[in-house]
């Protein structure tokens, strides 16, 4: 089913393949939202889970089943904490509990439905504004995506420092777009002119921060496309989305690569090369 989530405060559940049209249903957020600013669906024990941020920016409201919905309210409206600042990115770090990070400016803070305490945490190496936080598949890594186009991923703990994957070095073409591949990758979307825009891998090893060689090999080694592109995340790869195109991202398997690597030492490697030599 394709999710709609529309500025009015509903969702909608639809049949994209149009198998039985009469499944078709419209819910209600909330009879007290006026409208919705952004809306993010997530993997629940229960199934597909939605939650969406309202317009005024007081606080979200949390599906954890979009099919069997108990709608709750996560409230931020907190003087000491928000101090009328915008949230500026948000994204959930663990769906068991419902916990919602979200940056106002260059600060994160942490809250979730079972809980009213705002956790305040200010992660070193970021000092600008940030514009997108993307979690992994696996909850357990959080890319951050900063105004000047630098990347940082880090534990969804917070308590460490992030490391920096790629250096928008304040470039005009700078990244403006991030997606996760699954929990081993990261897709950055880049616009290097108006008609022309750049698609960078970047790996999700957190103990390796970028070098000039590293960043050299990350810019050369890209896709390219002449109309704007959408990044949306799948289970195992990511899908993107441009004016002409519909294609679907999706990391090697480790098993796969380490047969297929040039000059690989694995004995499934030595054994396939045996059997393309013999035949």
């Amino acid at each position: 089913d394709l999710i709609l989530v529309t500025e009015d405060g509903k969702y909608h559940l639809i049949d994209i393949f149009y198998h039985n049209n009469n499944n078709d249903e419209s819910i209600t957020l909330s009879e007290s939202v006026s409208s919705i600013s952004e809306a993010r669906i997530f993997n629940a024990k229960s199934g597909s889970g939605l939650i969406a941020l309202k317009r005024n920016h007081e606080g979200f409201i949390v599906v954890k089943n979009v099919y069997d919905p108990i709608i709750q309210t996560i409230s931020i409206m907190n003087s000491d904490v928000r101090s009328n600042l915008t949230i500026t990115a948000w994204c959930v770090i663990d769906h068991i509990d419902t916990t919602i990070a979200y940056a106002c400016d260059n600060m994160i803070y942490t809250c979730n439905h079972s809980s009213s305490k705002k956790d305040q945490q200010q992660i070193s190496g970021i000092n600008d504004t940030i514009i997108k936080m993307v979690t992994s598949f696996d909850y357990q890594t959080i890319a951050v995506l900063k105004q000047n186009g630098d990347v940082l991923i880090g534990s969804k703990s917070l308590t460490h420092p992030f490391t920096l994957k790629f250096n928008g070095n304040n470039e005009k073409t700078r990244i403006t777009d991030i997606a996760w591949c699954g929990n081993e990758a990261i897709i950055a979307i880049r616009s290097t002119s108006t008609t022309w825009y750049d698609l960078l891998i970047l790996d999700s090893n957190k103990s390796k921060a970028i070098t000039p060689t590293s960043r050299e090999i990350i810019t050369s080694d890209t896709l390219y496309y002449t109309t704007y592109v959408w990044l949306f995340p799948e289970l195992d790869g990511v899908r993107i989305l441009s004016g002409d195109t519909l294609q679907f991202f999706q990391r090697v398997p480790k098993e796969l690569y380490n047969v297929l690597q040039v000059i690989s030492e694995e004995p499934g490697a030595q054994l396939y090369n045996a059997y393309i030599n013999y035949k």
